[in-house]
């Protein structure tokens, strides 16, 4: 219990030096997405990762049920915020579908999502 309690706090105080110290960010965040910049997380949990590059984007975002949240380790140079948040849900066997124009669905890759969220259209680069 304490080490959980442990690395949560760890997890949210790198995702905050990560944004206080990285320029790059803020220009992400004031809607430059075609900004590359470097990423690195280390055990943080799949859905607190997703939720944090998401909302960098300006759009909301709902997990699925389905979506497992496994501890993320990957880091990335020179990346833009889209490209390595396709990346974190390869790697993590995601899929994004849009739910209405500033929210996004993620779910797990499976046969069963795949025909339940058929009539949501896809995440397209913008």
């Amino acid at each position: 219990m304490i080490v959980a309690r442990y690395i949560l706090i760890r997890n949210l105080l790198f995702l905050i030096v990560v944004v206080l110290f990285n320029p790059a960010l803020s220009q992400a965040q004031n809607g430059n997405q075609s900004e590359k910049m470097g990423f690195e997380f280390k055990e943080a949990k799949t859905k607190l990762v997703l939720g944090y590059l998401i909302r960098m984007l300006k759009l909301d975002v709902e997990f699925d049920e389905t979506v497992q949240n496994k501890p993320l380790t990957m880091s990335e140079d020179e990346i833009t915020v889209r490209d390595f948040i396709e990346l974190v849900m390869k790697q993590m066997r995601l899929v994004a579908r849009m739910k209405n124009e500033k929210t996004i669905l993620i779910f797990a890759d499976t046969t069963q999502n795949l025909e339940k969220y058929q009539h949501l259209p896809e995440w397209t680069k913008t």
